[in-house]
């Protein structure tokens, strides 16, 4: 029986100045440009959640720690339970409001009767994060402040109140993109506790905005 062989096909060098075969045309792909408006929101929203999720994902396999960046929320959060110290249930302060869990005069948690300390860090960092945005919105766009700083003045407004700080000199500075020992002072201004109509000098307001400038300076 004959042995079938597959006859090779040579390969031909072109002569020179003979014409080659045309290369094939390349094509591009274009990828599809992002959707705008609010379709483009939710897009960039979803792509951002996504890459989180991948991230977080990759860290947990690779058994690497995740590294959170602290906000001045977090930061104001610590330095409010250092200087207001937890109180499970109600009990009067300095000036005589009834106050329970790290400074609450809320007539909601007073009710309660009883706060645990998770309760009352979750609710502290709450509030931490909405005078975060008040203080940003009041201030503007130009006006921003360093973490620090903002933590301080979070305090600040935690304990004299967001009216109080909208209405002080220390605002008005702020809002003039004033920093440092002009603004930083203010704070030593706010020593007095009122009681009975009479005000007095307090030595925990005296310890409590010591920490506070000593922050907003950095």
């Amino acid at each position: 029986m004959p042995c079938m062989m597959r006859r090779r096909r040579k390969w031909h060098k072109p002569k020179r100045g003979g014409r080659q075969a045309a290369a094939p045309p390349i094509t591009a792909t274009v990828s599809p440009a992002a959707p705008s408006g609010l379709r483009g929101l939710l897009y960039t929203d979803y792509m951002s959640r996504t890459m989180s999720r991948c991230i977080l994902i990759l860290f947990t396999l690779l058994g690497l720690p995740l590294l959170a960046m602290e906000t001045a929320a977090d930061k104001a959060a610590a330095l409010l339970k250092a200087v207001e110290g937890f109180h499970p249930v109600p009990y009067y302060d300095e000036g005589g409001r009834r106050t329970i869990g790290y400074g609450f005069t809320s007539p909601r948690l007073l009710r309660k009767g009883r706060i645990t300390e998770r309760e009352a860090s979750a609710e502290l960092v709450r509030i931490c994060r909405n005078l975060s945005s008040l203080i940003r919105n009041e201030l503007g766009q130009c006006n921003q402040l360093t973490i620090a700083e903002e933590s301080a003045v979070i305090s600040f407004v935690y304990n004299v109140g967001w009216w109080n700080f909208k209405n002080s000199r220390m605002c008005r500075l702020l809002k003039q993109g004033k920093r440092g020992e002009i603004v930083g002072n203010e704070f030593t201004r706010w020593i007095y506790v009122a009681r009975s109509g009479t005000k007095r000098k307090s030595n925990g307001l005296i310890i409590r905005r010591s920490k506070e400038r000593n922050r907003f300076l950095g």
